[in-house]
């Protein structure tokens, strides 16, 4: 399945035409989950592609395809005795596609952009240790996708953010809500993403 949707990602950009505006970088991303009252968050990285396409004047469509991995950890200590550690790892395809519109402003492009973005989780494993006296007594690996046929892979988010272009780089902020209630075996469970990058135009 993860051959089949990157050759889909792969097909999209191969079809766009040659008068877009290319653009690869790399960012910081927060991510949260939210059910009810109850909220958890990781922190990582996202990196990709993406391109402004269109003669609509300050208009353009803006597709891209990005690949996100965000972590987050925890440990108790029962007074050097014993303790435990956790850590979360999930991988996502993302496949935004945004209408943005721009304006220049003193030699530099500021924009906004909005839509829907298709992400697809690739991985999510939660690993745990126990040590007893400083010395590890195990490990388990659960991959939620696998051990959870509750735990949904897909979600169809929506958001949208600011950005600028000066010279060769762009700057953007931006936030997406998940629409998808990603647990069907519990409270809604709905996912969202604040990230800030940046790009170099080409």
């Amino acid at each position: 399945m993860k051959k089949a949707l990157f050759s889909i990602a792969l097909a999209l950009f191969s079809t766009l035409p040659t008068f877009a505006q290319y653009s690869i970088g790399a960012g910081y991303l927060e991510s949260t989950k939210n059910s009810g009252s109850v909220s958890s968050g990781q922190s990582g990285f996202y990196f990709g592609v993406n391109n402004a396409i269109g003669n609509l004047g300050p208009f353009k469509v803006t597709p891209g395809v990005f690949l996100e991995y965000a972590t987050s950890s925890s440990s108790v200590d029962y007074f050097g005795i014993a303790g435990a550690s956790g850590k979360a790892t999930e991988v996502y395809l993302d496949i935004p596609v945004h209408l943005s519109y721009s304006v220049n402003v003193e030699g530099a492009k500021m924009f906004a952009f909005a839509g829907p973005m298709f992400s697809v989780g690739l991985v999510s494993d939660i690993e745990s240790n126990a040590s007893i006296l400083g010395h590890s007594t195990g490990s388990t690996t659960i991959d939620q996708y696998a051990g959870n046929e509750n735990y949904g892979r897909f979600d169809l988010m929506v958001g949208g953010g600011v950005g600028v272009d000066i010279n060769v780089l762009r700057l953007t902020l931006g936030y997406h809500y998940g629409l998808a209630d990603r647990d069907s075996g519990a409270a809604d469970l709905h996912r969202s993403n604040f990230n800030i990058g940046l790009a170099f135009l080409f």
